[in-house]
């Protein structure tokens, strides 16, 4: 389709359609507008957001990204107290971490600073005493 029919078709000049065209390749084109050139031409304007890769490769990568400032923070609090914490072994605790994270704590996972990690609490233990006959 020419400039021209496609501005006859929208209901506006060449020139118009012309600066659509340059305001869509700046990446400011009205939504507006957009809709009125597709509508135009029988198609429709789109929208997306897509990740960049699937959705469990996006978890692990930000599960990872938590996961190292977590263990860097840890590291650097034993270096203090003279424990030493091999690069092998931070990497292995980045990978485990990492993947607990992108599985079971996706709402801290996006967190600025995340919440610190604890232990999952301890069931209760059973009443020590004999159980009694009530009633």
């Amino acid at each position: 389709m020419t400039t021209e029919q496609l501005a006859k078709r929208i209901g506006v000049t060449r020139q118009a359609v012309l600066q659509l065209e340059a305001a869509e390749q700046k990446r400011t084109a009205t939504w507006t507008s957009l809709r009125n050139a597709a509508g135009a031409m029988d198609c429709e304007v789109v929208y997306a957001i897509v990740p960049r890769g699937s959705l469990n490769q996006v978890l692990l990568r930000q599960g990872r990204k938590q996961a190292e400032r977590h263990v860097q923070r840890i590291a650097h609090s034993m270096k203090l107290d003279a424990h030493v914490v091999g690069p092998a072994e931070q990497e292995r605790q980045v990978e485990e971490l990492a993947v607990h994270l992108a599985t079971e704590r996706t709402r801290g996972l996006w967190a600025d600073e995340p919440k610190p990690i604890t232990a999952p609490p301890t069931p209760p233990r059973p009443y020590p005493g004999r159980p009694r006959k009530i009633g």
